[in-house]
């Protein structure tokens, strides 16, 4: 017995049905990552995010702190404002980098807030402040002819520990670099309410400042 030849199903026929197209999502049809207020809520993350936030205002407290805010004047009052302007471009420079260098550390602390931590994120945990602090520092020069020396005992305070905070995780040495930024901001705080404003005086002029 041959067997039974099935007709084929022709378009328009009763038989033949469209494909249906794969269920399968492609690449540009999936969900985004979910944001940090959608995830599960974590107490070592929470604190990583205050810490961050924390940390930024610090670093915007510092560097506003005086020579942030009277540059104009500075660059009026030197002899040599394209001096002035040089340096307080490559402070500048220095202080973006170390603010990129944070935002970085903070992403890592964020996401791994516990657990080992690695030398590569101590170098932007730390590292980034400490970069911040040095082009304050140069900033604070090019405006006042002089370098506070909270920014270099910071500086040195957070280099100092970085050898440590490998075996402690990234939240502790996040936290201390976020406590090392208040000690200074504090010390700002203090030094302003003992002492008159003081006016810029760039390193040019530097023969002209009142002796103390």
């Amino acid at each position: 017995m041959s067997a039974a030849i099935r007709p084929s199903a022709a378009p328009g026929s009763l038989l033949w049905a469209p494909e249906r197209p794969s269920q399968r999502a492609l690449p540009s049809q999936r969900q985004p990552a979910p944001a940090y207020s959608d995830r599960p809520f974590r107490p070592a993350a929470a604190a990583a995010f205050a810490v961050s936030f924390t940390t930024t205002v610090l670093l915007f407290r510092i560097y506003l702190y005086r020579a942030g805010r009277l540059l104009p004047a500075a660059i009026t009052a030197a002899p040599e404002p394209s001096r002035l302007i040089r340096e307080a471009f490559l402070a500048h420079a220095l202080m973006v980098s170390g603010i990129v260098a944070v935002a970085v550390g903070y992403e890592l602390v964020i996401k791994h807030p516990t657990g080992h931590t690695d030398r590569a994120w101590i170098l932007v945990i730390l590292g980034g402040p400490i970069l911040f602090l040095a082009g304050r520092a140069l900033f604070e020069h090019a405006v006042f002819a002089r370098v506070s020396r909270s920014r270099l005992i910071g500086a040195l305070v957070l280099a100092g520990t970085s050898p440590a905070m490998i075996l402690l995780p990234a939240l502790a040495a996040a936290t201390t670099a976020a406590l090392v930024l208040a000690g200074i901001a504090t010390f700002d705080t203090l030094r302003t309410r003992k002492q008159p404003p003081e006016p810029p005086l760039p390193p040019a002029r530097q023969a002209e400042r009142p002796p103390a």
